[in-house]
């Protein structure tokens, strides 16, 4: 399942807090005009990783943010999460 960073923001009063939001769908994904530009953010994303809650309540660091092209020929930045199926 892929997760498009949509927007993220410094939590105000603390400066080492980041909030990020994510879509599954690519049409709500921030752009960049050049998939160079969307890799310089991908490269930083990746590099300082990105903290997310789990579905099953744990804190999980992402690092491999990868770049695509949308339809309209801008490019956004996503994280393709492993699906784990549980049995009923």
């Amino acid at each position: 399942m892929k997760g498009y960073l949509v927007r993220w923001k410094i939590r105000d009063g603390d400066d080492q807090t980041i909030d990020y939001w994510f879509s599954s769908s690519p049409r709500d994904g921030a752009t960049w005009p050049t998939r160079e530009s969307a890799e310089v953010h991908m490269q930083e994303f990746n590099r300082k990783g990105v903290t997310i809650p789990s579905s099953f309540g744990e804190r999980l660091t992402i690092h491999d943010f990868k770049v695509e092209e949308r339809e309209d020929g801008k490019f956004v930045v996503f994280y393709e999460a492993p699906v784990i199926l549980r049995e009923p």
